[in-house]
């Protein structure tokens, strides 16, 4: 069983920060197909603000998921 972990993504609505975005729908999704993974940890910060967050952020990240 192949697994990857990652961890503080950091994920905003801040355009400054587009690279994290791009890290995690164009980079991870090779990266999980290319190595098999069958399970994938996030730890540390998924968001980079505590609460409060848009909607739009809000559901970006879960159809992320």
């Amino acid at each position: 069983m192949t697994g990857l972990i990652t961890s503080d993504l950091h994920l905003n609505e801040n355009q400054r920060d587009q690279h994290r975005w791009d890290f995690v729908c164009k980079v991870l999704p090779r990266l999980l197909e290319k190595h098999q993974v069958d399970w994938l940890a996030i730890l540390g910060d998924l968001t980079d603000e505590k609460d409060n967050h848009s909607a739009v952020l809000t559901n970006k990240i879960v159809s992320l998921l």
